[in-house]
């Protein structure tokens, strides 16, 4: 089974319900799919502030998931494809 690891660069879970239902629309039947916030951070990204507050820390979770054995990170937001 593989593991694909979405971080959903915000410190809010309110994403995380739509994100999912998309990431499992198109997974394969053998991955697994966790989605996961950011501890610390914006709760959006608005502003060149909220994209910097959030730079370290989401790449601190993607880290934590290859230490954790994810096969995959993918950086989910709505600013980009992902979210729509």
């Amino acid at each position: 089974m593989r593991r694909i690891k979405v971080v959903v660069p915000v410190c809010t879970d309110m994403w995380n319900a739509p994100v999912k239902a998309l990431m499992d629309r198109y997974k394969e039947p053998d991955t697994q799919i966790v989605i996961e916030n950011l501890d610390t951070g914006p709760e959006s990204l608005e502003f060149a502030y909220d994209k910097a507050y959030a730079e370290l820390p989401t790449v601190q979770q993607a880290e934590t998931g290859q230490q954790e054995g994810c096969d995959g990170v993918i950086i989910c937001c709505s600013a980009d494809s992902c979210g729509k």
